[in-house]
């Protein structure tokens, strides 16, 4: 929220905030995934957006169809994944966090270029905003969006699937492709198995590859639409747009926080449940509490919190 109080209040410094923490966590997770065997996820389509905004800001600011293309890519299948992959705003994750940020920021940043900041800033940073106009043109918006979804495609196709090709079939390296096609209660596993190229537990074959493209290119051309029609044209909708992503990825860290919360609590239930059949031998009760370590941990701090009040009431007194 402070993230959303400071871009109306200071647009003009996001996109540095913006780019000095995407250099940090992207840097950052490649050499933790790179440690777990999972920095092939780092060449999907989420970071290539984070890198063409980047270019966008700092080396390119004139280019109308470089503006375009990151708009249209990040409020289309950018936003929508943190819905599609249940990104949420869990503070203590860094991973979690990092997961967001790639996804929420980039359109953020650009929403806030684009409605935001002052007219004669736009002129002077970001002239591409101001020759764009109002509105996208649809034809050449879904043109150039595509041939850009298609260089990233080519080059994945290039260096992870066809050229880490050995590596992925053993298993050796994790991608987004091989995990979703793996996952049997997925909904792109499911529907790749009715179109009969086989389940999760069939392997992975070229045809499942091919479908997943193309169903992948699918999402991304409907995604992208509203942006073209609605978003880019106006700031009420497209504000509530992003609130709303937003809201989804704060309702999914309440669910996680719930969720975890009360796993524990049941399994200390549990636990408790445990002791008290333990502490019973023939029938007789044993009242020592160092045979149950949480009763024995609820005692001490019963015991420190007996010990801090009767040094109050010395103080007190």
């Amino acid at each position: 929220m402070a993230t959303f109080g400071a871009a109306g209040r200071w647009p003009h410094i996001l996109p540095l905030a913006y780019t000095i923490q995407a250099l940090f966590l992207i840097t950052l997770r490649f050499f933790i995934y790179k440690r777990k065997s999972w920095h092939y996820f780092v060449y999907d389509l989420c970071y290539f957006v984070n890198v063409l905004t980047l270019l966008y800001i700092w080396v390119f600011p004139s280019s109308k169809i470089l503006f375009t293309v990151c708009y249209t890519l990040s409020h289309g299948p950018l936003s929508f994944a943190i819905v599609l992959w249940r990104n949420s705003l869990v503070f203590h994750s860094l991973d979690k966090v990092t997961s967001l940020f790639i996804h929420m920021y980039p359109p953020l940043t650009l929403f806030t270029l684009r409605w935001l900041l002052p007219l004669d800033l736009q002129r002077k940073d970001y002239p591409a905003i101001v020759h764009i106009g109002s509105s996208l043109h649809m034809k050449t918006a879904v043109f150039y969006t595509v041939v850009f979804y298609l260089i990233w495609q080519v080059l994945y196709y290039a260096f992870i699937i066809y050229g880490r090709r050995e590596k992925v079939d053993r298993g050796l390296r994790a991608t987004s492709y091989t995990w979703l096609l793996a996952d049997k209660d997925g909904f792109v596993a499911r529907l790749i198995q009715k179109f009969g190229f086989g389940g999760p537990n069939d392997g992975i074959n070229r045809y499942k590859i091919v479908f997943y493209f193309f169903l992948q290119f699918g999402y991304m051309l409907l995604s992208i639409l509203p942006v073209c029609l609605w978003y880019y044209r106006n700031m009420y909708v497209n504000g509530i747009f992003l609130c709303s992503i937003f809201a989804v990825s704060v309702y999914n860290g309440a669910s996680f926080y719930i969720d975890v919360f009360s796993r524990r609590y049941i399994k200390s239930l549990e636990l408790l449940h445990d002791c008290d059949e333990t502490e019973t031998t023939d029938g007789i009760p044993r009242h020592s509490i160092s045979s149950c370590p949480l009763r024995k941990s609820s005692q001490v701090n019963m015991n420190s919190s007996d010990n801090a009040n009767e040094l109050n009431n010395k103080k007190s007194s």
